[in-house]
Parts: structure tokens; C-alpha cells; sequence
């Protein structure tokens, strides 16, 4: 039998019948390039790995002092404490990762502010005028500096957006409507005082009244676990006997409307009455006497209106509540449709006017008039299209000779032509094709021969399609301005006038001096009269009243503890934030929000403190991966520190409040009295010695010294640090480094030659190479930045 001949390539064949390699394909591996770090790449590495170090400690403090997430479960497992990682057995010990000791400014007491503006700020539509907040934290010996910092023109944007629309006392102030909720005749301080005093409880009241106000209990009792529990709002005022407010009095008006209705016969015809029976009312005086109401003393034309309405009601009520129609809309017979077609076939409008183009139709065929109907469509659709086409396609479609365009003298042009004939823009572009060189046809001929253009339209849309997946060739004015006068041989651009050149380049050089030259003045934003003649006025002012003063201040012994204060102080314990845990419609009343918001603020950060006051006295167990100086092994790493008990000095938190709000001896007696139940009651032994307590309250005024509420004296803050001389030399080079910005201005500017600044940057690039190599930790401790919400004076 002959063999067949294949019918798929022998290469496909080979790979379907081929089996699969039981073993990998050797790879061909080349070592790995030895690339020695350099001096400064070195100083990189150790500056991430100190920054590190400092970030883990804050993240286990945070984890300790925020709750556990029981609202999401499934596939989760608790957090891993970073400090554990270090242990023996842990990650980083296995991964063989390097630790590096966090810096010494991190071990330096820090300050957690809370400040309030003076004044309210007004903010967008919609939004009530509030006092504004601003939290934040800093070392502590640097707070009177940045409580100055401010309260100045360094202040932050948003503080001094704050201090722009302020409400300040000599500027515009808000308009108050005052309500008058008391009656004529009536004074608003006597019904206070009666309200206040409960003068009105104990006068007399008929059976009903205290039968309903004995149902309702004096206080709500209160659970132990629900301790912000509201009673029900009542009034004092008790009503008259007589009142149509009170259940068991029937409205007049009411029975004479019942008399009313049944004094009418059963067709709904009125029946003559003269006058319905007035039901004497009686009431009873405050002097305890009964008068009777006279009848006849009521408004004549409310009763007589009553009766007109009376026998027009029922029919109403009647027909409203039947299923039979009353009423239905009929076309009339005389109306004339808006448009017609006449005998002839045209579209006639009811005033005589005929539609242009609605000349009737050769046949009456559907088929037929569809065909005429398209054929119009497309006629029209190119004679439309040939006016605008036919300017700006290929030109040798027709033997017209080319029209060019010319400016008019009364006209600006929008193209100059310069003595070498080059045409330019205003704004200095070359085009590379002038307008006036494009040339058209069919546009000038289109009146005198319609037929053509439209023929000549429609063979150039056939000559352009494409087939299906093909490209076709632009032939806008664009395409042709672009390609069509292209040279082949590269060429340099013509050069724009002169005297927009020179325009341009002063621009520039203007623009590259105040952004390169470090030693030009910061540029700030242009200020509008408005604003600046507000912060003119109110600047001077603040060094004797400040704008924002200190409401309360948390001072402890670690930058790690003061970066989580400040992160939990800005939101409620769940992340929401303070404004949004009031309901909307209680937004918008301004002292109502402000004192809530105020409030909420203040018992956050003091149910932060005591809380962080109990982990450093023990409770749970204490914070894990804690230090109080570089040194220092982390708290729980190898069982570290978990038997010694922390020093006084180290566990103190430092609470000031502001003296110059009014509940500020309630806010001291507030933490005094949580320390001493919640801290020192409960995770302190009765052997241990004796403390001055977890917390530390004083007094702060409005410039942020510190005030002792025992003696009234200024307690003055630590002393700042002095740097070490390797510090202070270092700093000195790091300032040094804004000399390379000069030589990159000089060099743009011409002042010095390509040779010297070179010359200059290789000096500069060799001694940041030795300084990098012979001080390499004290650089790197330099240069590692603690965290970013951090304020510097």
C-alpha cells in the first residue's frame, strides 16, 4: 500500500506525536555582578532602616490602643506585633534582615496640642460658622515657638485661610433675627422665672389634667449601662380648661357643624335656619370664678358663609366620592389640523403658507416615494457637502485656476509676512503651508453648476473608500499642511521676529530667576485687596491675642507616643470623624455644633490619655516593643522588661489646659479624678511606693506658658538640647548643599563657564563623599526624619 502524503506540516507533526521531557531545561547561569555600594547609597540604606525602626514602635502602640475588629470575621487572623519579629525564631531573624536603633530625637518628651480659633470662621454655603481645630504635636520644649509659628504669616495655609475668614470684631458681623415666642401682653423673663422656679406645677389642675400628667413619670430610670440617658421633654404650662388642645373638650365649632348637617333634608336642599343653637361653654378663672361664653358675640359672616357653602358641600362630597364621570374633554368638530396636504401633494400650513420643497410625488407607491425621498436626501446632503469638500481636497480635479485669499485692509491679519517673506503667527509659530495658498474649485462654481459638484462629490467619496480593514489617505487642509510641503532633508525652523523672541526670552529669564535662584525671595500667590487689607489688619494683633489658643495639651516622654496620640486624637476610636457623628439637622445651629464638637474633641483625647497612662502602668500587660532611649531593647523581645516596673518620670503624661476657657477647673477635676480611679486605684499595689500620679494637670494661657494651679507660678520648660559637634558639622554641610542650585543658575544665567561649575560640582561631589565616608551613622541619624505630621517652629 503507497503511503499517503502528509497533510500538515512534518514540523506540526513531529510536535503532536513528540512527548513531554521529563526532566527541566538546564539553564545557562552567569554570576551574579558584585556592584560595591557607594558611600552615600550606604548612608540611604541605614537612613530607611532607622526610620523603620521608629515606625514599627509607633505601630505597635497604635495597635495596642485601638479596639479589636470583631465586625468583619472570615479568613482573618489577629495582627502581628512588629517588635515580635525580632525575637528568636521570629521573621526578621530567619530572613537574616539588619536592625538599626532608631535616633536619639525620638527619645526627647513631645507635645500633643489640641488648638481652637479665637473667633468664629465662616465657612461655604450650607455650613454653620464654627470654631476651627487644629491638632497636631511637636518636642515639647518647641511649643511656645510653634504656638508662635501660628499665629504669624509662616502659619500654614489652612490656618491662615482660617484667620482670612474669620469673624473678627471690627469687620462685618453676622446678622441675628430674634424670635419672639411669647404672646402680646405676655414678659418672656416672668414666664422664665416661672418655668424656673415651677410655679406652675403647683396650681390646680381639673382630674383630667392630673390623671395624664400622674401617667407620666417624673424621671426615667436609668440603667447602669446606658448613663447619657435623656427624659422626656414636657411642659410646665398647663393648659386651660377650656382649650381645643385638651382631650376631653369638644370644639364649638364642631357641634354646630354636626347641627348643621343634620338640619338639611335628604336632596341636599338647605333647610331654613336662623340662627343653630349656640351650646354655652363654660371655663373657670384664675381668681376661681365661672363665666359662660356668650353665643352671640361670634363673627356673623363666619356663620353665614357656613350656610351659603352648606347646600353646595353635600353635591361635591357626593360626587367626589361616586364612580360616575362628571365630566369628559370632546374634540371639537371646527378645529383645523396645523398642517395638511392639499390636492396637489404639498404640505400646507392652515394659514396658506406651503412648506418649501413638499412638491408632491411622482407616484402613489410606498416603495417608489421612499426611493425619490432618499435620492432628495443625498442630492442635497452633496450639494452641501461640495461647498466645504471641494476647498480644501486636491486641487487638479477641475482646470479652474487657483483663487487666492486676500486680507482685507480693514481687518487684523492673523498671519504677518516679515521683508524676507516668511510668514509667522502673532504668537511667533512658522506655519509651514500660508492659508492663502490653499486653493479649491467647486466652491466658486457651485451656483453656476450644481450637476457637476455633485458628481464630481460623489466620484470622490467612491475614489476614497477604503475596503474593510484597509487605510485611506487624508486629505483634510490639515494633512495637506503637514505632508504635502515636507522637505526630505532636515532643516533647522525659521527664526521667529525679534521682537517676539525677545519678549519670550525676558519671560523666561524672569520665570528661571525666581525658581532657581535659592537666594530670591519665596514667591507666594498673588493675595486679592480683599485679602490682604484683612490680614494687614488683624496681623498686627496677634502677638498680644493670639488667634489660635492651646485647649488642651498631652505631653509625654517619646516622639513614638506622641506620633499615636496625635493619629487617634483626629477621629472618634473607629475613624469616624467628629462632625459626622452629629446628625445632620443638628449641624446647623453654630453654638449648638461648636460646644458638641468641643466636647467630643476634649473626652477623645482625654479617654486617650488615661488610657495610655493605664498600658504604661501595667495593664495588660503593657506596651509591647517600647523604648525610652536608641539603646534600648524593646520591651517583650526575649521577655525583655516585663518584670521591671517603668519609672515614674518615663510613665507621666503631662495634661495643660487652657485657663482661659470657662470649664476649665471642671476639665482638671475631670482627669485628676480619672487618674486617681481609673490608674492609680486600680493597676497600682498598695507595696509599691508612692507617686505624684499617672497624670500630671496644669494650667496653660493663651501663649502657651505653663501656669501651676497650686502657687500660680510659670513652670518653664525643658532646656532644647544642644547638637554634638559631629551634628552641628554635618548640619553646616547639608546647608552647603543649596550651592549646587546656585551653580545651576549660574551656568543658565552665563556667570560662570562650563569649566568652573564642573570644577565646582566635583569639589562638592567629593566632600559629600567624604563626609558620607568617615561619619556614616551620625549622617544617616541626621538625615532619618521622623514622621511627617511632625511641626517644626
Amino acid at each position: 500500500m503507497a503511503r499517503q502524503p502528509a497533510t500538515v506540516p512534518l514540523v506540526t507533526k513531529r510536535l503532536m506525536g513528540s512527548k513531554a521531557r521529563n526532566h527541566k531545561k538546564s539553564k545557562l547561569m552567569s554570576p551574579a555582578p558584585t556592584l560595591e555600594a557607594t558611600a552615600e547609597e550606604k548612608v540611604r540604606i541605614v537612613k530607611r532602616r532607622i526610620e523603620k525602626a521608629e515606625r514599627d514602635e509607633r505601630m505597635d502602640i497604635t495597635m495596642a490602643l485601638t479596639p479589636v475588629k470583631t465586625y468583619m470575621g472570615g479568613f482573618t487572623r489577629p495582627k502581628d506585633l512588629r517588635a515580635l519579629y525580632w525575637s528568636k525564631g521570629g521573621r526578621f531573624q530567619r530572613l537574616g534582615k539588619v536592625f538599626e536603633a532608631p535616633p536619639e530625637a525620638a527619645y526627647e518628651p513631645h507635645t500633643v496640642f489640641l488648638l481652637e480659633g479665637r473667633y468664629e470662621t465662616r465657612h461655604g454655603l450650607g455650613r454653620p460658622e464654627t470654631f476651627d481645630h487644629v491638632v497636631g504635636f511637636c518636642r515639647e520644649s518647641d511649643f511656645p515657638d510653634v504656638l508662635k509659628k501660628y499665629n504669624s504669616p509662616r502659619a500654614p495655609t489652612s490656618e491662615l485661610e482660617s484667620m482670612d475668614n474669620a469673624r473678627w470684631p471690627w469687620g462685618k458681623q453676622r446678622n441675628t433675627t430674634r424670635i419672639s415666642w411669647w404672646a402680646k401682653g405676655e414678659d418672656a423673663e416672668a414666664i422664665r422665672r416661672e418655668i424656673m422656679t415651677g410655679e406652675l406645677a403647683s396650681e390646680p389642675a381639673d382630674s383630667a389634667a392630673r390623671h395624664a400628667s400622674s401617667a407620666i413619670p417624673p424621671t426615667v430610670p436609668r440603667s447602669p449601662m446606658q448613663p447619657q440617658a435623656r427624659a422626656f421633654h414636657t411642659s410646665a404650662r398647663a393648659f386651660d380648661t377650656n382649650s381645643y388642645n385638651a382631650d376631653h373638650i369638644v370644639p364649638d365649632f364642631y357641634i354646630q357643624h354636626k347641627k348643621q348637617k343634620k338640619a338639611t333634608n335628604s336632596n341636599g336642599e338647605e333647610v331654613a335656619v336662623e340662627e343653630a343653637e349656640e351650646v354655652p361653654v363654660e371655663y373657670h378663672l384664675e381668681d376661681q370664678n365661672t363665666q359662660v361664653r356668650d353665643p352671640s358675640l361670634r363673627n356673623t359672616g363666619i356663620r353665614k358663609r357656613s350656610h351659603k357653602g352648606a347646600a353646595l358641600m353635600p353635591h361635591l362630597s357626593d360626587s367626589l366620592m361616586s364612580d360616575e364621570i362628571s365630566a369628559s374633554t370632546r374634540r371639537l368638530r371646527g378645529k383645523i389640523p396645523v398642517e395638511h396636504y392639499d390636492a396637489d401633494g404639498n404640505l400646507v400650513h392652515s394659514s396658506g403658507y406651503v412648506t418649501p420643497g413638499s412638491q408632491g410625488h411622482s407616484s402613489h407607491s410606498r416603495a417608489h416615494r421612499r426611493k425619490e425621498n432618499l435620492r432628495d436626501e443625498e442630492e442635497e446632503h452633496a450639494a452641501q457637502t461640495a461647498a466645504v469638500a471641494e476647498a480644501v481636497l486636491e486641487s487638479d480635479l477641475d482646470t479652474l485656476s487657483a483663487v487666492r485669499t486676500r486680507p482685507h485692509p480693514h481687518k487684523v491679519p492673523f498671519e504677518v509676512r516679515d521683508a524676507e517673506g516668511q510668514v509667522f503667527h502673532p504668537s511667533g509659530f512658522a506655519p509651514p503651508t500660508p492659508a492663502d495658498e490653499f486653493k479649491y474649485s467647486d466652491s466658486a462654481s457651485l451656483e453656476r453648476d450644481l450637476s457637476s459638484a455633485v458628481s464630481r462629490q460623489r466620484a470622490r467619496e467612491r475614489d476614497a473608500s477604503t475596503p474593510k480593514g484597509g487605510r485611506g489617505i487624508h486629505t483634510t487642509a490639515i494633512a495637506r499642511a503637514t505632508v504635502a510641503f515636507h522637505h526630505p532633508l532636515p532643516m533647522a525652523p525659521p527664526e521667529a521676529p525679534k521682537a517676539i523672541q525677545a519678549e519670550a526670552e525676558s519671560e523666561a529669564e524672569s520665570h528661571h530667576a525666581a525658581v532657581m535662584d535659592p537666594t530670591a525671595p519665596r514667591r507666594s500667590l498673588p493675595l486679592s485687596p480683599e485679602v490682604k487689607a484683612v490680614r494687614d489688619a488683624y496681623m498686627p494683633t496677634l502677638a498680644e491675642k493670639p488667634f489660635f489658643r492651646p485647649l488642651l495639651t498631652l505631653s509625654v516622654s517619646t516622639r513614638p507616643l506622641a506620633a499615636t496620640l496625635v493619629r487617634l486624637s483626629r477621629s472618634l476610636e473607629r475613624g469616624l470623624p467628629f462632625y459626622a457623628s452629629i446628625p445632620p439637622e443638628d449641624r446647623r445651629s453654630g453654638p449648638s455644633f461648636n460646644a458638641r464638637v468641643r466636647h467630643l474633641r476634649l473626652d477623645r483625647m482625654q479617654t486617650l490619655a488615661v488610657q495610655l497612662a493605664q498600658l504604661l502602668a501595667g495593664a495588660r500587660g503593657g506596651l509591647t516593643g517600647l523604648r525610652f532611649s536608641p539603646a534600648d531593647t524593646a520591651r517583650g523581645v526575649d521577655g525583655h522588661g516585663f518584670d521591671d516596673t517603668l519609672p515614674w518620670d518615663k510613665r507621666v503624661i503631662g495634661v495643660g489646659v487652657g485657663n482661659w476657657q470657662t470649664r476649665a477647673p471642671e476639665i482638671k477635676q475631670s482627669f485628676r479624678a480619672a487618674a486617681a480611679e481609673d490608674v492609680q486605684a486600680a493597676y497600682t499595689s498598695s507595696s509599691a511606693p508612692a507617686d505624684k500620679g499617672a497624670l500630671s494637670v496644669y494650667g496653660l494661657d493663651e501663649h502657651g506658658r505653663r501656669i501651676c494651679d497650686e502657687t500660680g507660678a510659670e513652670m518653664p520648660y525643658a532646656a532644647k538640647p544642644s547638637p554634638s559637634p559631629i551634628m552641628r558639622a554635618i548640619a553646616d554641610e547639608m546647608r552647603a548643599r543649596k550651592e549646587d542650585k546656585r551653580l545651576d543658575w549660574a551656568e543658565d544665567h552665563g556667570d560662570l563657564t562650563a569649566g568652573e561649575v564642573n570644577r565646582l560640582r566635583h569639589e562638592r561631589r567629593v566632600r559629600r563623599e567624604t563626609v558620607a565616608r568617615e561619619h556614616p551613622d551620625a549622617l544617616a541619624r541626621f538625615l532619618a526624619k521622623g514622621p511627617n505630621s511632625i511641626v517644626h517652629p
